[in-house]
């Protein structure tokens, strides 16, 4: 597995921890810096563009912004679900009610496609070298009609959507393996907290 994460300067406190914990598992970490403060759009595009236009065959390349946090075993909790889900796609962050039932809870995940249930802050994409082109070209013929203005400012909602539209499903781990530890994002924006991190709750 490999890693991006998308920071801007200044954000160490949350970059570092997050790091460490992914490299102490054997993973290897490209930092993507915002150093202009170009936005969110122009970071994380060119993430997407780079680490998936690059990837090997099968190799889980995982994306994620800076204030996230995940355990030390992640790595070994991931491959267990993969090896059961056997999906493309993984997102590894949820805080919708109604995904965190006992019987989901359970199995570990769930796959499906869950309208406003893509969370880019942290996921895993296999076999997804032409996704960046696809999605940019299909929100350029169709996705900019569709989707509000606001909603535009986030590029993982267009990704979302585009998914949605295109009904392409995708695995959302429950338990979430990744959780937020940051309050407010560059963007300037309250962030929310998983229903559920493993993290918090190892025993399950």
């Amino acid at each position: 597995m490999r890693a991006g994460i998308i920071t801007v300067p200044d954000r160490q406190m949350y970059l570092n921890p997050l790091i460490d914990v992914l490299e102490s598992q054997g993973i290897e970490v490209k930092i993507f810096v915002d150093y202009k403060k170009q936005g969110h759009h122009y970071n994380f595009k060119r993430m997407l563009f780079d680490m998936l236009e690059n990837a090997k065959k099968d190799e889980p390349i995982l994306l994620c912004d800076d204030d996230m946090i995940t355990t030390s075993d992640f790595l070994i909790r991931f491959n267990h679900i993969h090896k059961k889900a056997k999906d493309n796609l993984y997102t590894l962050f949820a805080r919708q009610n109604h995904l965190f039932k006992p019987e989901i809870i359970k199995q570990g995940y769930i796959t499906k496609v869950q309208k406003r249930g893509f969370y880019g802050c942290a996921a895993v994409y296999i076999n997804q070298n032409d996704l960046p082109k696809k999605m940019f070209d299909w929100f350029e013929k169709e996705g900019r009609f569709i989707i509000s203005k606001k909603r535009q400012n986030h590029l993982d909602v267009i990704m979302q959507d585009y998914f949605v539209h295109n009904n392409i499903p995708w695995t959302i781990t429950i338990p979430t393996l990744f959780e937020h530890v940051g309050f407010i994002s560059s963007l300037g924006h309250s962030i929310g907290q998983s229903k559920l991190y493993i993290g918090n709750y190892e025993n399950i």
